[in-house]
């Protein structure tokens, strides 16, 4: 990875970490509910899964990739068929009724809950994985997929 694609990198850092989300929601959830220290553990946990990301999108992917090759496509379309599917699945399935109108709320105060919340909330963040997954049009992918289409 040159100078030019980590300049590139950390500006596509700071224009994410910019943009509201629903992690910053989490934050000022913890911080007004439970305090300022909850907040910032909070913080480091979405911190970390950003970087559990970040070393994901750059070595992770690129590994895999290139060990993967032409299978690589083949894996995405089987990976959107089954989405498709569930989806179906779950716009078909009849509506749920739950047996109490009022939902129970249980604030855990531990700040490993805190810190977990934050790094399990962006590990699942779909914005986060998305705009991650967009590094990977350097990857051998798009190179496999050429390979492929050529048969």
């Amino acid at each position: 990875m040159g100078w030019s694609s980590t300049i590139a990198l950390f500006f596509s850092l700071v224009a994410l970490a910019l943009l509201p989300s629903l992690s910053v929601m989490t934050v000022l959830a913890r911080s007004a509910s439970l305090g300022f220290f909850h907040g910032a553990i909070t913080s480091l946990g979405i911190v970390l899964g950003d970087i559990f990301y970040i070393l994901l999108a750059i070595y992770g992917l690129t590994f895999l990739a290139d060990r993967l090759g032409p299978l690589a496509m083949g894996i995405q379309v089987v990976g959107a068929f089954y989405l498709i599917i569930l989806g179906l699945l779950l716009w078909r399935s009849p509506a749920q009724v739950s047996e109490s109108d009022q939902p129970k709320l249980a604030m855990n105060r531990s700040w490993l809950s805190s810190f977990f919340a934050g790094f399990l909330l962006t590990l699942g963040d779909q914005k986060a994985i998305f705009f991650y997954l967009s590094f990977s049009r350097h990857l051998s992918i798009y190179r496999c997929f050429r390979h492929w289409m050529r048969g």
